[in-house]
């Protein structure tokens, strides 16, 4: 007899696989399967190689993989293009530039180390020879070196009057069309965000009379000086004067003249008139003319104040700079950002316009020297940032006095306080408070209504 406790449970019910028949008799050939419906699943080989991957797997389980590859290689190879469009620029730029930098500058380029050229002129002839290349014969690889995908520099040196010269060739990321592309978008809708552009800033310092240190130190006597007057001149594009005018610092300093002899798109910004009737050459008009409107320059500067606003005494001395800025056809043209179409050549009038820039040094140095009454007007300008900056370290002097001096007491107060009882405090708290009162009494009466 069976225990009430428990109860009686069925065999299972065995489960019979539906056969091929039955589900082609349930869905008809062409119909959707029901939900339910039994489909058999692929057949493996039994005896199949371990190598034979395609038979346990297929091409539908990696779509994924198959699409992150797709995208690597897009962005790969938009990465490249960029970078070697950006080369293209720089050394097309420094090719046209060439003859001009051999015949202006004895030593040009960088060392197979990357530093910048400063060998003797037949040191640099005897390493060049020994590289396969001929006198004064330079290729562009040693004058140009990448600092960046965007960013190629030039320096040249060993000239009269000329310290050092500098290239920086600044160009849009091509290599990167998601930044490029933000970088528009804001040039686009704020006026105060400049949209890309490929441009090239030439920066060559003068000696300004320090190659008679180096004379001396040589052993040698200089028979001249290279040392001129300090000022600020400078030849700009109106389009772009009020813009740079606000970035730079000694710009802001000038007044705006319109010049005989220059285009209508030019503007001459200087301190005084006199200087521009003196340093404005015929080689210089002649360059602008051939540059044209739309060549690309937006400024020619020599300047011996900062390019920012000075926050100390000591950011005012004068340090001389000439400056010019060109911005390429490049920036002008979306074929530019196309593959496979060749960027637009640069400006056939750039290296008139670069070996006009370079020889307004020589210029300087004869013509720079002004008359007493145009150098105390100018050195006026100076003494005024000085005397503005002396004012404010001034008070920031004084509030540290201040500050120290106040610290100093109440040490002192805190040590007194320390060295009396309970009652001399409180007498000594009073005393204070009663100070205050009166102190804070005399300067409400001193308040006018």
């Amino acid at each position: 007899m069976a225990d009430k406790d428990f109860a009686d449970y069925e065999a299972p019910t065995p489960i019979i696989p539906t056969t091929l028949a039955t589900i082609s008799s349930v869905n008809p050939p062409g119909a959707t399967p029901v939900l339910g419906s039994f489909q058999p699943p692929p057949q493996i080989p039994i005896y199949s190689p371990w190598y034979a991957v395609w038979q346990r797997h297929s091409p539908s389980e990696f779509l994924l993989e198959f699409y992150v590859i797709i995208l690597i290689t897009f962005v790969v190879s938009i990465h490249t293009w960029g970078v070697r469009r950006n080369r293209r620029i720089a050394r097309e730029w420094v090719s046209q530039n060439k003859a001009v930098l051999e015949r202006e500058f004895a030593m040009i380029g960088f060392d197979a180390k990357g530093s910048p050229n400063t060998l003797a002129e037949g040191s640099q002839d005897k390493l060049l020879s020994e590289a396969g290349f001929g006198k004064k014969e330079v290729p562009v690889d040693l004058i140009l070196r990448e600092n960046s995908p965007t960013e190629y520099v030039v320096y040249a040196t060993g000239r009269n009057n000329v310290a050092f010269m500098h290239v920086t060739i600044s160009l849009m990321k091509r290599n990167n069309p998601i930044a490029l592309a933000g970088e528009f978008l804001a040039g686009f809708i704020f006026d105060a965000i400049p949209g890309p552009r490929d441009s090239v800033t030439v920066t060559l310092a003068p000696f300004d009379g320090g190659e008679q240190a180096l004379l001396q130190a040589g052993g040698k006597k200089g028979e001249s000086s290279s040392k001129f007057d300090n000022f600020i001149w400078a030849l700009v594009n109106k389009r772009t004067m009020n813009k740079w005018r606000e970035e730079r610092y000694d710009l802001s300093l000038t007044t705006t003249r319109d010049w005989e002899g220059l285009p209508r798109w030019c503007s001459i910004m200087t301190e005084a008139k006199e200087i521009g009737d003196l340093v404005l050459t015929k080689e210089v008009k002649e360059a602008v003319e051939q540059v044209g409107e739309d060549g690309g320059l937006e400024y020619l500067l020599i300047s011996d104040q900062r390019l920012e606003k000075p926050q100390r005494i000591e950011e005012t001395v004068p340090k001389k700079r000439q400056t010019m800025h060109i911005t390429l056809p490049s920036s002008h043209s979306l074929f530019s950002l196309i593959p496979f179409l060749p960027p637009p050549g640069p400006n056939a009038a750039t290296p008139a316009l670069l070996s006009a820039f370079i020889r307004f040094t020589d210029h300087l140095v004869f013509v720079a020297h002004f008359r007493p009454e145009v150098h105390r007007k100018l050195k006026a300008t100076r003494d005024e940032q000085i005397r503005a900056l002396r004012k404010v370290k001034d008070e920031e002097e004084k509030e540290e006095r201040d500050q120290k001096k106040a610290e100093e007491k109440k040490r002192e107060r805190d040590a007194r306080l320390r060295g009396m009882t309970a009652d001399e405090q409180k007498r000594f708290l009073e005393k204070e408070r009663e100070k205050e009162i009166r102190r804070a009494a005399k300067k409400g009466k001193g308040i006018k209504m």
